[in-house]
Formats: structure tokens, sequence, C-alpha cells
């Protein structure tokens, strides 16, 4: 008879142990498949009732000293009031909470009535056998697995330690229930970053394309001011030429390219100097005046120039030099308007 009862015995240890192993397989496959942790702490409940059946159970997640639960199986059942399930708990006042959090290990009560550190409430009362395993993520107690029934003596500390590798997976799928937290906030974080950057690009390109449209148009006014210039200074019988420091020609008007053409190309006349169409002499004469308007930035209005040679003999120039300015106030040429007095 003995030898009977220790096979069947150790029948039921194998058939225990199938169980656990087949339901922690089936919670580590929840684990991977979903990351909702409500839904993975649901299964993981209902795995633990597999391998030891139990009336009730639940989740308690713990922080700054209060106790709250966040998953529950069969409380409906039994008709217990949903109020309490959602009671905040201070640890401190729950010695059985006060145990296993504080050696981290797990606990099993074979008969609360009689047992020396459960707390005995009128609102608990219906438990007569429990169990209780911490959950422990990264070293640190952050919440405890309740198993309870009705029935004294359902628990024992075998159950206690199986209960164990389910508070572990507790433990890991609300690590990655954290982590998958922080990375989705830093993605919305990010989202928002991009979306923020995104519209201030749009808003300074809209920017910059405003004011390209607005060069635009100020060049366009320019180059009708420039033409309007153009077309008024070609159009003057007066000769008029602009010359750099080097004394250069840089800008002259058709009267004044139509008289240098005797001596030269048109296409000649811009980068000419005085040398190039004037006498020795003469030329040495006016450099010397358009040295002295350059470094004394004086002005010289209405001289009368003699221009000799040339196919029409010599002519008279009533002559008006000015110093030409950048917008530093620099001087940077010389601007000389040539009336034909000869007549």
């Amino acid at each position: 008879i003995d030898g009977a009862q220790d096979d069947a015995n150790k029948s039921l240890e194998v058939r225990d142990y199938y169980l656990q192993a087949e339901a922690l397989r089936d919670t580590a496959e929840s684990l991977n498949n979903t990351l909702d942790l409500d839904e993975v702490l649901q299964r993981i409940l209902s795995h633990i009732n597999r391998v030891f059946p139990c009336e009730t159970a639940n989740v308690m997640l713990i922080e700054d000293g209060e106790a709250h639960i966040v998953a529950h199986l069969g409380y409906e059942r039994l008709g217990i009031d949903p109020n309490w399930l959602e009671t905040t708990r201070d640890t401190q006042e729950i010695e059985n909470i006060q145990k296993i959090v504080g050696r981290q290990k797990p606990v099993a009560i074979a008969d609360t009535h009689s047992h020396h550190y459960w707390s005995l409430r009128p609102e608990t009362a219906w438990i007569r056998s429990y169990l209780g395993a911490p959950i422990i993520v990264d070293n640190k107690t952050i919440g405890i697995i309740n198993v309870e029934h009705r029935q004294p003596n359902h628990f024992d500390d075998t159950h206690a330690q199986r209960l164990i590798a389910f508070a572990n997976q507790v433990g890991v799928a609300i690590k990655n229930a954290h982590l998958h937290e922080t990375i989705q906030r830093h993605a919305e974080q990010l989202e928002i970053t991009v979306e923020q950057r995104t519209q201030e690009l749009i808003n300074t390109n809209q920017s910059l394309n405003e004011q390209i449209i607005e060069c635009q148009k100020m060049e366009d006014q320019l180059a009708e001011e420039r033409n309007r210039l153009r077309t008024l200074i070609d159009n003057i019988p007066d000769e008029i030429n602009v010359k750099d420091q080097e004394g250069h020609i840089i800008l002259a008007n058709k009267s004044f390219v139509r008289r240098l053409s005797r001596y030269m190309p048109e296409t000649e006349v811009i980068g000419s100097t005085n040398s190039d169409y004037m006498p020795e002499e003469l030329a040495q004469h006016n450099n010397q005046i358009d040295s002295r308007i350059l470094n004394a930035r004086e002005i010289m209005v209405n001289e009368e120039i003699l221009i000799q040679g040339g196919e029409e003999g010599d002519q008279w120039f009533s002559t008006t030099k000015v110093p030409l300015y950048d917008g530093q106030k620099e001087v940077v040429g010389i601007t000389s308007i040539n009336h034909n007095i000869a007549d």
C-alpha cells in the first residue's frame, strides 16, 4: 500500500511539474506576443490557476508605501465588493505584505485564522489559505502576486516556491511594459520635435520664399530704374562718363563713346584711360585734376577744357567733375559731364 501511495504521489508531482512547465511556456509566449500589460497579467493569473487551482488571485503593485491591485481573477464569482479591489492599501498596516516585501521571499499560509502574522480583517475573513510571492525588478520589490482560497490548508510551501516563477514573469512583463512606455514616450516626443522642426522649416522656407520674391521685386525695380537711367544718359547730348580710382572708364554714354570712337573701337572705350584718347600733355593735366578730386574730394564745376585734334578740329568743353562715393562714404571714382561749347 505504501509503495502504491508513493507511486501515486510521484505521479502527481510529475503531473504538477508538467502543468507548471506548460503554464510557464504559455506565459512566456504571452510576453512575446503582446506588450499590453493588462492582457499579460490576466493571462498569467489564468496560468497560475491551472497549476494550483485557486478561487481568487491578484497582482498588487507597491509604490511609495501604498499597494493597489492592477489585475485580478475570480472575485466577481464570489460576489466580492468591487470597491474593495480598488482600495489603496497601506503596506505598513498589513503584516503579510511587510514580510514578503522585507524578506523578498514567497509566503504560504495554510490557515489564515491561526497564523501569527496574518492580519484578520472583516473584508478578508473569507480567505482561509493564502500564497504570496514578491515581484522583483532590479532587486527591488515592486509588488506581490496574491493567491487565495476559502478552504484552509489548500496551499503549502511547495505552491509558494512554484509561485516564484510566475512572479518573476510578472516582473519581466512590468519591466518590458515600462521600457515600451519609455520608448513610446520618447517616440512621441521625437515625433512632436520632428513636427515642430518641420513646421519651423516650413515657416523658414515660406519666409525665405517671401524674401526671395521681395528681392526679385527689388531687383526688377532696380533693373527698371537702371534702364531708365541708361536711357536718359544715352539720350543726353552732353558726354557722361565714370572712372574708377585708377582712371579707367567704367561707364560711358553714347555721346562720349561716339567722340572716342575716332581714336579707338567703341568696344574698347570701357577700360580706357585719358592717355588712350588725349594728347600726352592734356592727358597729364586731366590726370592731375582727377587725382585732386579723388584725394581732396573736391568738385570741379563748369571748367572749360580744350580738346585738341580730331576730324572736327579743336573742341571746347565745359566740364563738371564730382567724386563718386560708395555706401561707406568712401571715394571710389569720378563722374564727369562734358558739355560741348565749341559752337
